[in-house]
């Protein structure tokens, strides 16, 4: 759990999500910071910086993607509205999911695109 913490925090950091100060971090509202309470607001929602893999993630192998929507059953020219979408796979089974079958927003589907992503099946936490 430890490391897989370190990761994020590193992760978060790189990205701009957290600032580092000393041996303490906090979360980087941008312009917002000091304003107490509305930072928190839906309208103060500032759009994430891209995500990235970290060096030791473009190293390892991915499976190869199944061309086929593990929920509705179709392809990337047909979803469940009958229209046409991308899959997302998973990068350790290959399974694979329309963003909008997956519930997925499109700043979530642009960063899962960026990183190594793992479905639920394959995402373990460890202790």
């Amino acid at each position: 759990f430890q490391q897989r913490l370190r990761l994020a925090t590193k992760r978060a950091v790189n990205n701009g999500r957290l600032l580092k100060e000393g041996p303490l971090y906090r979360v980087n509202y941008g312009s917002l910071e000091g304003k107490g309470a509305a930072r928190f607001s839906c309208a103060s929602i500032l759009p994430l910086p891209p995500v990235s893999l970290l060096p030791h993630e473009q190293d390892q192998p991915r499976a190869d993607p199944i061309p086929i929507c593990s929920f509705c059953l179709g392809t990337k020219e047909s979803n469940r509205e009958k229209k046409p979408e991308e899959l997302l796979s998973c990068a350790d089974c290959g399974s694979s999911g329309h963003p909008s079958c997956l519930k997925f927003s499109s700043e979530l589907t642009a960063n899962v695109k960026a990183i190594r992503w793992q479905c639920i099946e394959c995402k373990t936490c460890s202790s």
